[in-house]
Formats: structure tokens, C-alpha cells, sequence
């Protein structure tokens, strides 16, 4: 019968170790941002979640690929009714510029 194979599992967890799918972003909006756990989504897509704001800036911990999708996409990301700015760190190349 078909199963995992003798040591799929490790396989699994060493290809993937290391392997960064959520960043911490600085987010910024015109209105005041919800407090921490409200889901952030792009096109009805879920792509993270509140961790802290005050007033119209916080942050938030994204997941990296679905942003991307959006950004590329022209998505603009919304925590509940308000539309949001994602600030890539000006230290991490990867997201040089801003969403």
C-alpha cells in the first residue's frame, strides 16, 4: 500500500529547515490600525496578522509569498476595512522597495 517512504519525514524537515515564509513589516494606514491577532488580507486572501500598532502605524508578521502575489498582482492589502501600506526593511534586500 502507498505510504511514506523510510525516512520522508527528515528528508522533508532538512530540505525545508531554514527556509523563511513570514516576516515582521512595518505597516502604516490613514485610519487607526486594530488592535493584535486581526487577519490582514489582500483580495480576500489571508496574508497575515496584526502583532502591535499606535494609532496609524504597527506591525504586522506577513507571509512573504501571498504579499508578493498581491503586490505583483497591484492588491492592495486591508486590515478589515482599512487600507494598508507594507514597509519592507530597508535592510533586507529582497524587499528594497515598498509594497
Amino acid at each position: 500500500k502507498k505510504g511514506c517512504y523510510v525516512g520522508q519525514e527528515v528528508i522533508a524537515r532538512t530540505t525545508h529547515r531554514g527556509v523563511v515564509r513570514k516576516h515582521l513589516f512595518f505597516v502604516e494606514a490613514d485610519a487607526n490600525l486594530p488592535a493584535l491577532g486581526t487577519e490582514i488580507t489582500a483580495g480576500g486572501t489571508p496574508i497575515g496578522e496584526m502583532r502591535s500598532s499606535c494609532g496609524h502605524v504597527g506591525l504586522a508578521i506577513i507571509r512573504i509569498e501571498e504579499w508578493e502575489k498581491a503586490h505583483h498582482d497591484h492588491i492592495k492589502p486591508n486590515v478589515g476595512n482599512i487600507q494598508l501600506v507594507i514597509h519592507a526593511p530597508e535592510w533586507h534586500r529582497h524587499y528594497a522597495s515598498d509594497a
